[in-house]
Formats: structure tokens, C-alpha cells, sequence
């Protein structure tokens, strides 16, 4: 009878929860659909490096938690969960003499998550560039030029050479290329670079440029860049359907290459009876990827501000109906309610409709002789409002915002992405605003703009 009734306590231990996840190992209908399988992971990172021991919270839609994991060596935490739950990462706090007087931490979460999620997260905003190369740079003299510029993947210099007075009428014309100038750049990844080299005129307007890829790098290295100069021209813009309510709109023209970022150039034109028109400079034959950005600068009184952005190829025209292309705005401000955990705001009855929505709050609280702040920031499907995952207390610290707290709404961005909330979702707090996916495409973006601001 002891060993029967040792038996049946291994085969009920057997049946029941694992104690780890939280969910059955065996569905509980057998007739039902079965149970997801393939593990939401998500992989931290410290200013690019692995970031262990971060906790990580896996719950389900009514915020029941499926696990509580750490990091391991590799960043990474997983756990099999069902569609349309939640993961949240909290930062480690600093400590009171690092943060001012009182302990931050900052939260990151997503909702709809989806069985098979690959999330990203990097906590330390991004790899510093603290790796130097310097050298001295050669370029060909431009007859027609003043100043030089140096742009490239990994930073940029004015390389114009020194001439003496006496000289310099006739600087371009005696000389086949200019003498070196001393450069240093930082990040470079591999010691190589993408480069453009910009000339300008007396009045600083551009006059020519010329582009080379995968330049190799060294300290104390003398690089010689060849190229035949081309005359800079420039992008003609038309954006039609423009609203009364915006009386002037922001270009800002980019241009990179596989490596990075190498050239930008920005102007304001404000549109004439609903239509902006005007050129960009900008040298088109440098890099590989064109970032047309428009901005519909936001007024007074007004809730929210409308960016489009448009990537692909560089073209020596672009065109935009203003009008077809806007998402709805916001006709209120967000604000942030403690007792359903949620950020909402109200959304005007023209426009498109968005994919996904990035929102973020602060709270501030004191418990005796310490004070506590946190920033939450959240990725979820679009709407008219977000709500937040209630975490469990005590993890080290409650941080579900109570009406008692000091809180307040930091950011509310509404964006339509190519291939929607499901293509974003893994980079959402990786990309923040830029929205970028894929080799050509289409962001429409409205943030949170305080009214009267």
C-alpha cells in the first residue's frame, strides 16, 4: 500500500504545474487546439554586449504570469507563452548617489506578443564609439572650390586644406591635388569606411562631390581618395493636399550607405494654397539608401505633430498627397490612469489608421526615506490607448502605478510601418523613431505634442 500510495503522488506531481511556467504540460482539453510551443525570447544588451541577469517578466493578456526569468551570459531569456501576452524587462535601478538623490529604473514591455517572438532590447542606448583611427586624407583639388568637407560612415571633418592668402585665388588651379590634412574618426567597424567628399563655394553652397566605398583605415596611414567630381544638384519636392493647420513643413534629406549615416540636409518650405514646392541640395550620388523626411510642424493648441518618411533609392524627385497619406491626429492629450493601468488619448475621425503605437510614462514614489522613480515605455498594436501589464508586487519594488504616485505621460507615438505591428514588434525599442525596415518603404508617424507648447 506505501509503495501504490508513493506512486499516485509521483503521477499527480507528474500531471500538475512545473512550478516554472506556469502553464499545464499537457493540454486540459485533449479535443482542443494544442498548446503553443515555439518560445518568446528576448535578448538584452549593455551598449551592444550581452546584459545578464536582467529579470524578465512573461505573462499572459490578463497579466497572469507565465515565468519570471534573468538573462543568462548570452542576454537572453525565453519562455512558452500563448498569443497575445505580455514581456517586460525592468533595467537595474541606479543606485541614490548615481541617480540624483533617489533610485531609477527604467521598464520596457511589450504587448501582442506572438508565439516564435525574437524581441531585442538594448538598454544602453547604443555601442559608444570609443575606438580612434587618424590619419592623413588626400583629395583632389576642385578649381571651383573653397571649402572641403569630409563625410563619412563613421563620423566627418572639415578637410579643407590651408593655403596661404597670397595663394588662394589660385589654389585649385595649380594644383593637381590638395596637400594632407590630419583626420580622426571614431567607430569605424573594421577600420573601414564609406566616404563622400563635399566641395563649397566662397558663400558655403555646395559645388561638387565625389564617393568611394570600403576605404581601408590605419593610424598613422596617409589615405588617397581619387574620384572625379560631379556637380552637386539637388531633389525637387512636391507635397500637395497640405491642411491649412499646417503652414509650414520640415525636409530633412539623409543619405547613407550600408555602413551608416553619411549626409543630411535640411530646409523648411512653407506650402502656397495647400502645396509645398521647393529643391533640397543634396549630393544623390553618395551612398545607397534616400530618407526623405517631412515634417507637418504642429501648432499651438494642437495635441499631436504628423511625420512621413519615405526610404529607398535616391531619386531627383519626390512627390507627396499629404492629404491620402496622414494618419488620424490626436484631439486630446494623453493622459495616464493609475486604476486600469492604461495610457488613452482620442483620435480624430480623418486620416489612416496606425499599426503600432509607442508609448511611455514616469512615476515617482516615497517609501519612507527613499525615493523611487521609473520609466515604463511599452510597444503594443495601435489604438485610442495602451494598457500596461500589472507586474507583480515586490519584484524587487511594486512598480504598478497607484493614484497616490506622481506620474505623468512622456511619449505617445502612433506609426504605420510596412508589415505592421507583427514586423516592428521584435525592434520596436530598438528603432524608437525612426520606423526604418526593409531596402524601400513607407513610415507615417504622430506623436504626443503638449497642447499650448
Amino acid at each position: 500500500m506505501r509503495r501504490i500510495a508513493a506512486l499516485l503522488v509521483l503521477l499527480v506531481a507528474a500531471c500538475g504545474d512545473d512550478g516554472v511556467n506556469n502553464l499545464p504540460d499537457a493540454p486540459l482539453n485533449p479535443d482542443g487546439p494544442p498548446l503553443p510551443t515555439a518560445p518568446v525570447k528576448l535578448t538584452v544588451t549593455l551598449a551592444g554586449d550581452p546584459a545578464k541577469d536582467v529579470k524578465v517578466f512573461f505573462q499572459n493578456a490578463d497579466s497572469s504570469v507565465v515565468a519570471t526569468r534573468t538573462t543568462d551570459a548570452a542576454g537572453v531569456a525565453s519562455a512558452v507563452m500563448a498569443p497575445g501576452g505580455f514581456v517586460t524587462a525592468i533595467d537595474p535601478g541606479l543606485p541614490p548617489d548615481l541617480g540624483g538623490g533617489f533610485t531609477f529604473t527604467s521598464l520596457s514591455s511589450w504587448a501582442g506578443v506572438q508565439p516564435g517572438d525574437d524581441l531585442h532590447l538594448d538598454i544602453g542606448g547604443g555601442r559608444p564609439n570609443t575606438t580612434s583611427v587618424t590619419f592623413d586624407v588626400v583629395v583632389p583639388a576642385d578649381p571651383n572650390a573653397v571649402v572641403y568637407a569630409l563625410f563619412t560612415s563613421c563620423g566627418s571633418a572639415d578637410i579643407t586644406p590651408f593655403v596661404p592668402v597670397p595663394l588662394k585665388p589660385f589654389a585649385g588651379l595649380i594644383a593637381v591635388a590638395n596637400p594632407p590634412v590630419r583626420v580622426s574618426l571614431f567607430g569605424c567597424a573594421q577600420n573601414l569606411a564609406d566616404m563622400a567628399v563635399m566641395t563649397f563655394d566662397e558663400n558655403f553652397t555646395p559645388v561638387s562631390s565625389f564617393y568611394k566605398t570600403n576605404v581601408a583605415l590605419a593610424d598613422e596611414a596617409t589615405v588617397e581618395l581619387d574620384g572625379t567630381y560631379a556637380p552637386i544638384g539637388g531633389t525637387a519636392v512636391t507635397v500637395s493636399n497640405v491642411p491649412a493647420a499646417l503652414p509650414n513643413l520640415g525636409f530633412d534629406h539623409t543619405l547613407r550607405s550600408p555602413r551608416g549615416f553619411l549626409f543630411s540636409a535640411f530646409q523648411q518650405i512653407p506650402p502656397v494654397t495647400g502645396t509645398a514646392t521647393g529643391t533640397i541640395t543634396v549630393p544623390g550620388t553618395i551612398g545607397t539608401t534616400s530618407t526623405m523626411t517631412v515634417f507637418g510642424f504642429a501648432q499651438p493648441g494642437a495635441f499631436s505633430e504628423q511625420t512621413i518618411l519615405d526610404w529607398g533609392p535616391y531619386s531627383a524627385t519626390y512627390a507627396l498627397d499629404w492629404g491620402s497619406t496622414a494618419l488620424k491626429e490626436y484631439t486630446s492629450e494623453p493622459s495616464f490612469d493609475p486604476a486600469t493601468h492604461a495610457i488613452s488619448w482620442t483620435l480624430g475621425a480623418t486620416g489612416g489608421t496606425g499599426d503600432v503605437v509607442l508609448a511611455a510614462y514616469h512615476s515617482s514614489r516615497t517609501v519612507g526615506a527613499d525615493r523611487h522613480v521609473w520609466s515604463w515605455r511599452i510597444a503594443a498594436p495601435a489604438g485610442a490607448s495602451v494598457a500596461y501589464p500589472v507586474l507583480p508586487p515586490g519584484q524587487p519594488f511594486d512598480f504598478n502605478t497607484a493614484a497616490s504616485d506622481v506620474y505623468g505621460v512622456n511619449r505617445v507615438t502612433t506609426a504605420k510601418v510596412p508589415g505592421g505591428y507583427a514586423a516592428i514588434r521584435p525592434h520596436a525599442h530598438v528603432l524608437e523613431d525612426t520606423f526604418v525596415l526593409g531596402p524601400s518603404g513607407r513610415a507615417v508617424v504622430v506623436d504626443m505634442f503638449h497642447a499650448g507648447k
